[in-house]
């Protein structure tokens, strides 16, 4: 009995180039589809609302969609000193009650924050730079009041971040609810840095791309 050779002929150039394509498409893909999950997984975008962090973002605020910046949020990255950051509120030790608030970043566990009576802040000594802050001499008052609240967390003047802790602020220290309010909260409520700043009117890409180049920081 004579055996099908057809098993055995050799495909054609066009065949193993056909299906050299169907298996880097089928590669493209998957790469894809993992680059589409890791952007979603570490990447939202959302909108600020509030005068909290005025003049940084907001600055034309009117309670109007026109005027309203967007923010990009990075949720892996560490957050340091300086960096504007999306932190969970809660209230009264409720787990479900709670809110999303956009900060600065100012101190960590271990550092000493102490308040002049013109808003200068110092941290562990040392001038801290603000040329964002706003109303600077809002925060010597609320210092003075959080002293009164938590004295135990006080030496002196100097406000020390307990372990595992960190102290945030609103650019806007005239108009902010933040840890001048109620003192420093744990770290792990930190959810996000906000890596890139879309203005109101800005185009969300060319906006991206231009701080990339220029290496702008919020």
């Amino acid at each position: 009995m004579q055996k099908d050779k057809s098993f055995y002929l050799k495909p054609s150039k066009i065949d193993l180039f056909k299906l050299k394509c169907s298996q880097v498409f089928l590669y493209l893909c998957v790469v894809f589809f993992a680059i589409s999950i890791c952007i979603n997984v570490t990447y939202s975008v959302a909108p600020v609302y509030g005068k909290s962090m005025y003049p940084t973002i907001n600055e034309s605020f009117d309670y109007t969609e026109k005027t309203q910046d967007y923010v990009v949020l990075n949720y892996i990255k560490t957050c340091n000193k300086g960096d504007v950051i999306v932190a969970k509120k809660t209230f009264e030790g409720d787990e479900e009650n709670y809110i999303y608030v956009i900060k600065r970043l100012i101190a960590t566990e271990g550092d000493s924050v102490e308040v002049d009576s013109f808003g200068n802040i110092y941290i562990n000594d040392v001038l801290l730079e603000e040329n964002y802050a706003h109303n600077k001499q809002a925060l010597s008052t609320k210092f003075n009041s959080l002293k009164q609240n938590i004295p135990e967390l006080f030496k002196g003047n100097k406000l020390i971040i307990p372990k595992n802790q960190v102290f945030y602020l609103g650019d806007n220290r005239g108009n902010s609810t933040d840890c001048s309010n109620y003192g420093p909260v744990d770290k792990q409520n930190i959810i996000a840095k906000v890596d890139y700043l879309i203005k109101s009117g800005e185009n969300f890409l060319i906006s991206i791309i231009n701080q990339i180049f220029k290496g702008e920081k919020i």
